[in-house]
């Protein structure tokens, strides 16, 4: 079966950026039929340069919005303007490799009741080693009550029906929103990934994430809030207790660059789930909280 796919990418205040994103689309071997390029309000040149490549370019479709609405509002103007039976998403600072399209419209082809395909992705950076992540090639529900193993947005290509029938991302979580959408979609069938890198992100030494280290921790106790409402096990409810711990852990020790929070986390965790893997887990941290030590 042929569908038609639109490209969907937010952008604020990103001149150059934009530019490679919308040229990683455009190299692809199988082209989307549209690019919607949703403006969130940018203050700088991106909009006249969003409104020349829509000159050259007659497949991109711009949107500005004269108001911020961040990532999530914006992700969701364009998907639902979007004219496609499938919503390819990236974002501004990230890159396809140019099969992704073409992997993923395969799996979406063979299991027609898959809302949404991933792939790996490759995070470059100027300060450390690159670091690749692969998703499993089935991703369930269970999967992703205990983290987001699918990945970022700009992985994701999701049937339409799907995106409309869950209502879209929620503009509400100030973090995690990516997550949630996964998780939502996997209530419907579980999700497929190539395993293949396919989306590239270059690191640029701007820590946005460091900023944003409030919304960051915010965001995942909403998602944790969220999805136990849903679970009434109480041993399932401990597994999912125990995952989210550990991920604050990782994050106090490799974002915050707290050991002595991430231990404290990390001891959560395996009060409420001390199963082989989450100890192994724990104890990569204990040594990377050695080294965050000696570091600083």
């Amino acid at each position: 079966m042929a569908y038609a796919v639109s490209a969907v990418i937010p952008v604020k205040n990103r001149p150059t950026e934009i530019i490679r994103a919308v040229n990683s689309i455009l190299a692809q071997t199988v082209v989307p039929q549209e690019i919607v390029i949703v403006d969130d309000g940018s203050t700088d040149s991106t909009p006249a340069v969003i409104s020349q490549l829509a000159e050259e370019h007659p497949i991109i479709k711009p949107i500005f919005l004269s108001k911020s609405r961040g990532a999530s509002g914006a992700r969701n103007e364009g998907c639902r303007a979007a004219s496609g039976d499938m919503l390819a998403l990236l974002d501004s600072d990230d890159e396809w490799l140019p099969e992704k399209m073409e992997l993923q419209l395969k799996l979406l082809s063979d299991d027609e009741k898959c809302p949404a395909a991933g792939c790996g992705m490759k995070y470059d950076y100027i300060d450390r080693p690159s670091v690749s992540r692969v998703p499993p090639r089935v991703i369930t529900l269970e999967h992703l009550s205990q983290g987001n193993i699918f990945g970022s947005a700009s992985v994701a290509l999701i049937r339409k029906s799907s995106f409309m029938d869950i209502g879209g991302f929620d503009e509400s979580l100030p973090n995690c929103e990516d997550w949630d959408l996964w998780f939502r979609l996997s209530q419907i069938s579980s999700l497929l990934s190539t395993s293949e890198i396919m989306v590239r992100y270059s690191y640029d030494g701007n820590d946005k994430l460091s900023r944003n280290i409030d919304k960051l921790i915010l965001g995942h106790n909403m998602m944790r809030d969220k999805i136990l409402a849903s679970v009434s096990n109480q041993r399932q409810r401990n597994i999912i207790i125990a995952a989210h711990e550990m991920k604050m852990a990782e994050i106090a020790v490799r974002t915050i660059g707290s050991p002595s929070m991430g231990f404290k986390h990390a001891w959560k965790s395996l009060s409420a789930n001390a199963g082989p893997q989450n100890v192994t887990r724990a104890l990569k941290l204990l040594a990377a909280g050695a080294f965050y030590s000696n570091r600083y």
